[in-house]
């Protein structure tokens, strides 16, 4: 899962409108202490699966993420863009 991690990471750090769109303030599983929505959006992502780590002894094909979106806007606008 480590691997996928840190994938996830690169993909967006290369840049992409999500990116762009929550200021480059994408976390795993929590914010950092201090994080501020005044600061503007940002978003968190976890592993819904438990799968374990890859022993490569069984195949494994599937993994479930969550993205969650947050805002202090008053307004869906910012989030659906």
């Amino acid at each position: 899962m480590d691997a996928l991690r840190l994938g996830i990471f690169a993909l967006f750090s290369a840049g992409c409108d999500f990116f762009n769109d929550i200021g480059g303030r994408l976390f795993f599983t929590d914010a950092p202490e201090g994080t501020n929505l005044s600061d503007g959006p940002y978003a968190l992502f976890l592993f819904v699966s438990d799968t374990p780590d890859d022993t490569f002894t069984e195949n494994m094909v599937e993994c479930y993420l969550q993205f969650s979106l947050f805002s202090g806007a008053s307004s869906p606008a910012e989030i659906l863009l």
